[in-house]
């Protein structure tokens, strides 16, 4: 078999080359600027890091959302007197 090295690499490197925008001018945008090295290939971490990544992310989500919730009922329960008060007719 043939050694082919695949890489990924950043979008910002493929899209400010100059010829055209497809696989093939990609591929032969990039070809030269990698042999001088001013392309490096992006890491691609393992699987559990992308799970952790995924799951720490997914996290900080809920955090700001129960943060926003929370909020949502502070201002219910502060409003509520308010509101009864005003419906009475006193």
């Amino acid at each position: 078999p043939v050694g082919i090295e695949t890489w990924v690499v950043n979008a910002h490197h493929s899209k400010n080359g100059p010829g055209r925008k497809t696989e093939m001018g990609d591929a032969h945008g990039l070809a030269e600027p990698s042999r001088f090295g001013l392309v490096r290939p992006s890491l691609v971490a393992v699987q559990d890091r992308r799970e952790l990544r995924l799951i720490s992310c997914y996290r900080r989500k809920l955090g700001g959302t129960l943060a926003g919730e929370q909020n949502r009922l502070h201002k219910v329960r502060d409003d509520a007197p308010r509101m009864r008060h005003a419906g009475s007719g006193h």
